[in-house]
């Protein structure tokens, strides 16, 4: 039976700091993180207790980022690089992460709420407690990810990749699954019954079935 997912723990009253500077090992607590980031670049940055609100990430390159026990809500983090990131106790609402890379990064007790993340780069992520809802994930590249047990609810998967992913006990209720590659991966997954067709169809690619009225001798 998988665990519940942990809430961020953070405190009531933060100091607000907008437009932060980035340096290679920044560190922000207790903060709450408004304004932008844009075209910027270090490494081994850390942010814990806080609430970004609003702040723009875009194209941002930030491997090796570690949050811990942090809100972000509205922010902007398309195609921003969070390569080998790891997150604890995260929540993102209402974000927006249209080819952000999350390849290697690994999350424990993080959930994604009404997030837009089409083109979604997270090869070979692991994860421990991880759920989506009602969120954008079309074409997300999900290769050699471990989401066991992941929840991923009313999402749109359109034309994702799992191949060699790692699927089992994860919940698909709601999402649409259409074009969905790497049927090997939904092993031991759970769905429910509305979505027994796509699932028979990316299972089917997966085994290269082909469902067809011509019959031939030969």
């Amino acid at each position: 039976m998988p665990k519940s997912l942990q809430a961020p723990r953070i405190n009531r009253v933060l100091t607000q700091v907008d437009d932060p500077q980035l340096a290679d090992g920044a560190v922000w607590e207790n903060t709450e993180l408004r304004g932008e980031l844009m075209g910027r670049s270090a490494f081994g940055v850390e942010i814990s207790g806080c609430r970004l609100v609003g702040l723009r990430l875009t194209g941002l390159k930030l491997p090796g980022l570690r949050i811990r026990d942090c809100v972000l809500e509205n922010c902007e983090l398309s195609g921003a690089i969070l390569e080998e990131a790891a997150w604890t106790r995260v929540q993102l609402v209402e974000c927006r992460l249209s080819g952000t890379v999350l390849a290697a990064a690994r999350f424990r007790d993080v959930r994604f709420v009404r997030c837009r993340l089409d083109g979604l780069v997270a090869r070979m992520l692991e994860t421990e407690q991880l759920q989506f809802d009602e969120c954008q994930l079309a074409k997300a590249d999900f290769y050699a990810a471990k989401l066991v047990n992941a929840r991923i609810f009313d999402c749109d998967l359109t034309g994702a990749d799992f191949s060699q992913a790692k699927l089992a006990g994860a919940r698909l209720h709601g999402s649409e699954l259409a074009g969905v590659l790497g049927g090997h991966a939904f092993a031991g997954t759970m769905i429910e019954p509305a979505q027994s067709l796509q699932m028979a169809m990316v299972t089917f690619a997966a085994l290269n079935i082909l469902v067809t009225d011509e019959r031939t001798d030969c």
